[in-house]
């Protein structure tokens, strides 16, 4: 077909119209109908394919913060402890479906150490819920943290936490997974001390639209989620990161208001508003303007900061990795290799065998088990 097409009319002159665009559009329905129908399609040979919820014997149950739920089940069918996820968006419980679907795609593809691993999709009476089922699982971090054991705070054990940290993200990384929502509720032992990523339902490939991030924590976040950017990289990961290495050297939250605002307001308190030569991007921001109350915070003082919280923790190659995952930039952060390759991690101590973190989450159960003790018998 040619991309003009003559049309004469007795009552007016001759013309020009170009249909082309009226084909390109339809051509575009239709593939995009035929898509969504093989997506439909598979969608509904991975449900054939889930496991009954009957066959999973609930043992334990943890209500997250997110409103997830999650259980220490028994999978009947195989006679092994697995973890059983069903999560709640309490905020917006309609994208709960895409949620799931999002994370149906992510979880097959990713075999590594230190990301939970994936088992089945689990459907229960209502075939609207899903849950889905993992490996079994210790402890939450958070849980663990809540708890205060002293030795989660030692050098040698922050090393290893922050090691293994760091090699799941790497991991995801190469696998150009953008995670989107580390913290503490998303990073689990197992009983031998192996640290897991999971919850990837905010997950995102490198170069796909961005999406909103479903998250009730900000406190982790960077500026460029926080704000909404356009653009998001894996860098967003590194700074969560980092808020996860500070809060275990000075053992309390680096920023630890809830609301969006607060948050801003803290990260630009202590980092100082950046310049132009440090954030570009930023000044590009449409509602710079309401940022501009902030620009007050000359100075970055994190080290100071530190130093007052945690001083014999703050050796120079601990405060160097700490800056060089905060930066406002993200180009400038380190990335998760480079991380695993900073002098932190080949300089004393050294980071303690999986013995010393099986010990942290015995003790932590120890005293969650005695705390519910407690408020039992005051009842």
């Amino acid at each position: 077909m040619q991309k003009f097409s003559k049309v004469i009319l007795p009552f007016l002159e001759e013309e020009k119209y170009d249909y082309t665009c009226i084909f390109e559009n339809f051509n575009f329905s239709i593939h995009k109908k035929v898509h969504q129908q093989l997506e439909n399609e598979k969608n509904s040979e991975q449900i054939k394919e889930c496991r009954a919820q009957d066959q999973f014997e609930i043992k334990e149950t943890m209500q997250l913060q997110s409103g997830t739920i999650l259980h220490k089940a028994i999978d009947v069918k195989n006679n092994q402890i697995v973890s059983l996820a069903i999560y709640r968006d309490v905020e917006e419980p309609e994208n709960e479906k895409n949620d799931d679907i999002n994370e149906m795609v992510f979880l097959p593809k990713l075999k590594h150490q230190n990301i939970l691993k994936f088992c089945d999709v689990v459907v229960g009476s209502d075939i609207e819920i899903l849950a889905f089922s993992f490996e079994s699982h210790h402890s939450l971090l958070s849980t663990v943290i809540d708890e205060r054991v002293d030795l989660l705070y030692e050098a040698h054990v922050i090393k290893n936490i922050m090691h293994q940290l760091f090699k799941g993200l790497d991991y995801l990384h190469r696998k150009s997974v953008i995670h989107r929502d580390i913290h503490p509720d998303n990073i689990l032992f197992t009983s031998t001390g192996v640290l897991k990523i999971w919850n990837l339902r905010n997950a995102r490939w490198m170069n796909q639209r961005k999406g909103e991030v479903k998250t009730f924590e900000y406190r982790y976040q960077p500026i460029e989620l926080i704000l909404e950017f356009e653009t998001c990289t894996t860098a967003v990961d590194i700074w969560s990161a980092g808020c996860i290495f500070a809060q275990l050297l000075q053992k309390k939250i680096l920023f630890p208001m809830y609301e969006r605002e607060s948050v801003l307001s803290q990260i630009f308190a202590l980092l100082g508003f950046p310049t132009q030569k440090i954030y570009k991007e930023l000044y590009a921001y449409e509602l710079l303007i309401d940022l501009l109350k902030y620009l007050g915070h000359h100075y970055n003082c994190l080290d100071i900061h530190m130093k007052n919280n945690c001083p014999e923790a703050c050796t120079v190659p601990v405060l160097n990795l700490l800056h060089s995952c905060l930066l406002y930039n993200p180009k400038d952060r380190l990335t998760a290799d480079q991380c695993l390759h900073h002098e932190y991690f080949y300089t004393g101590p050294a980071a303690c065998p999986p013995e010393d973190i099986v010990k942290i989450l015995e003790a932590s159960n120890i005293n969650k088990n005695l705390r519910q003790f407690k408020n039992k018998k005051a009842l």
